[in-house]
């Protein structure tokens, strides 16, 4: 309707993949979609379709790419040089922790206009991990885990440990 026709960028869990491909093809078969998959040699086939220069419209070979966290992690070099639109992340908890390489590497992908995390679990063991997904797609908005935490973390985690209460204006 926009005229925007991707890249598209979906990161699921490999055993998702199939059905992220099938959604696709079923709900908006207009959109030509790329299962990124498979071992070395066949990826390095399919790279050759993901040509900057021939992305971003509708006659496009490719519009939407669907891969793993792992291969996105061990292919970044080819994938990060890709100027995304919409970087959609499935089963985003994932990448919860700030510290490691998975949450690093997606984070590095400065070419992407627009981020989605889908989770059903956006906070499983601490507000740390609340943290990195927000600051994963509003970097400039929460861009300090101290005043993140010193805003919301310490008395909400006291709060669930029965150590302290809240006060309406928290």
């Amino acid at each position: 309707q926009r005229g925007i026709w991707g890249p598209f960028i979906v990161i699921a869990p490999t055993s998702t993949l199939p059905n992220w491909v099938n959604e696709f093809t079923k709900f908006y078969p207009a959109f030509k979609v790329l299962p990124y998959y498979g071992m070395a040699k066949q990826r390095a086939v399919l790279r050759k379709v993901l040509n900057p220069n021939y992305l971003h419209r509708p006659d496009s070979v490719v519009h939407v790419v669907v891969t793993s966290y792992n291969l996105v992690v061990h292919d970044e070099k080819y994938i990060s040089r890709i100027h995304w639109e919409y970087m959609i992340l499935d089963e985003a908890h994932a990448i919860k922790s700030a510290n490691s390489v998975r949450w690093n590497t997606l984070l590095g992908f400065g070419n992407t206009r627009n981020r989605l995390l889908l989770t059903g679990t956006p906070i499983q063991n601490n507000m740390a991990e609340l943290w990195a997904l927000l600051h994963f797609i509003m970097p400039t908005l929460f861009d300090s885990h101290n005043e993140f935490s010193e805003w919301f973390s310490k008395d909400i985690e006291e709060h669930a440990a029965g150590a302290a209460g809240l006060n309406e204006h928290q």
